[in-house]
C-alpha cells in the first residue's frame, strides 16, 4: 500500500500545479510583482505562520511519544523563530510599521484557513492533524526547489527565495512528512480518505491565500471606518 502521503499528493498535483503556476509566484520569481501586493502577503502570512506553530503544540499534545512531542514543539518553535524573524525583517523593508501591524486583522481567506486548521485539530487525531498542516510546508518547499536559481531584480523577492529554498524547510517537511505516514499506517480507508480529504481542503486554502493577495481581497469596506452597511464602525 503507498504511503498516505504520496497518495494525497498525487491526488492535489493538478491544485498544486496552479499555486506553481500562479502569477503572485511568478510574479515574485520574476522580480514583477507589484509591491502592495506582496505587502498585503506578508502581513497575512506573518498571521498565519503565528497561528501555524501554536498549532504544531496544540497537536504535539495528541501524541504520548515524547519523540513526537519533542518533535513538533521543536518545529513549532523553529516556525516561530525563523519564519517570524524574517518576517519582522521584511516588515522593516515594507515599512510595515507597529502600530500597523497591532492594529491588523487578518483578511477572510487567511481567517478561514487558520480556522479550518484549528478545527481539524482541535478534534484530536494526530493522523488528521497532520494531514491538515502537511500541504503549506511541502507546497512552499516544492515551489522553493522551483524558484532556487531564480535572481529578480527586487531584493525583498530574493530574501524571500532564499527562505524556501533552505534545507531547513527540506528537513521539517520530510519529518512531519514520514511522521504523518508513520502514524496513518494503521488507519482504515475510511480514516484514510477524510485525511486526504483534509489534505485538499489545506492545497485549496494554499491556491486562494495567491488569489487572496494577488487581488487584495479583505473585508467589505475593511479599514474605512464604516462596516459593510455604510455605518460609522464602533468595534476596536
Amino acid at each position: 500500500m503507498e504511503s498516505i502521503s504520496l497518495v494525497a499528493r498525487k491526488q492535489c498535483d493538478a491544485l498544486w500545479q496552479q499555486s506553481f503556476r500562479h502569477p503572485l509566484v511568478q510574479g515574485i520569481k520574476n522580480g514583477t510583482l507589484p509591491l502592495e501586493q506582496f505587502r498585503f502577503y506578508i502581513k497575512q502570512d506573518a498571521y498565519y505562520v503565528r497561528e501555524f506553530a501554536k498549532l504544531h503544540g496544540m497537536a504535539a499534545a495528541q501524541s504520548d511519544d515524547a519523540d513526537v512531542v519533542a518533535t513538533l514543539l521543536k518545529i513549532g518553535l523553529g516556525l516561530a523563530e525563523g519564519e517570524l524573524q524574517l518576517h519582522q525583517k521584511l516588515f522593516q523593508t515594507l515599512e510595515i510599521s507597529e502600530q500597523e501591524w497591532k492594529t491588523f486583522r487578518p483578511a477572510p481567506v487567511a481567517y478561514g484557513y487558520i480556522s479550518h486548521l484549528y478545527h481539524v485539530v482541535s478534534k484530536g487525531s494526530l493522523g488528521h492533524s497532520l494531514a491538515a498542516l502537511m500541504p503549506c510546508p511541502w507546497l512552499y518547499y516544492e515551489i522553493g526547489l522551483q524558484l532556487k536559481d531564480a535572481r529578480p531584480k527586487e531584493p525583498i523577492y530574493r530574501e524571500w527565495i532564499t527562505e524556501y529554498s533552505g534545507e531547513g524547510i527540506e528537513k521539517n517537511m520530510e519529518i512531519e512528512r514520514a511522521l504523518w505516514d508513520e502514524t496513518s499506517r494503521s488507519a482504515s480507508d475510511e480514516e484514510r480518505r477524510e485525511m486526504i480529504h483534509i489534505f485538499m481542503q489545506s492545497s485549496d486554502y494554499e491556491y486562494h491565500f495567491w488569489e487572496m493577495a494577488a487581488n487584495l481581497k479583505d473585508w467589505p469596506t475593511y479599514g474605512k471606518g464604516e462596516n459593510a452597511y455604510g455605518q460609522k464602525s464602533t468595534v476596536h
